[in-house]
């Protein structure tokens, strides 16, 4: 059995039906995307990973709301059943597969600790969470 996942994402359709491996490539964005949308804003992460520790200071210190989804243990081994394949799919949105990664409702998303700086330093990473309805 897989230990629970931390933080798992508000309203995600985790459905024993849905969480086969040979989950479909469309299956795999209906789940991501639904989750994703009922929490607003999610941080995806990697237990005991240094540039996930970053991410989620940076968030606390904006003071803006988000979900927390673990992907990865510290061995770098799934954490949920769809790990692989929503790492797969988080790759076809943000150009990478490397987490910590904020995903949105409506769809937008960074990928990669620098990526999440460049977008805190420009403004944009506020905004995003603003849009979303997570933050003043």
């Amino acid at each position: 059995a897989l230990p629970p996942a931390q933080g798992h994402l508000a309203g995600a359709s985790l459905r024993p039906g849905s969480r086969s491996l040979s989950m479909s490539r469309r299956g795999v964005e209906e789940d991501f995307e639904s989750g994703v949308s009922g929490a607003k804003a999610v941080l995806f992460v990697q237990e005991g990973d240094q540039k996930s520790d970053m991410a989620r200071e940076t968030l606390m210190s904006m003071g803006v709301k988000y979900n927390e989804m673990e992907l990865l243990n510290q061995m770098g081994q799934s954490s949920i059943q769809p790990s692989m394949e929503y790492l797969e799919y988080m790759e076809t949105k943000t150009g990478t597969e490397e987490l910590p990664q904020i995903h949105f409702r409506g769809g937008k998303a960074i990928g990669g600790i620098d990526n999440i700086f460049d977008a805190l330093d420009s403004g944009e990473l506020l905004q995003m969470f603003k849009d979303a309805g997570m933050a003043q």
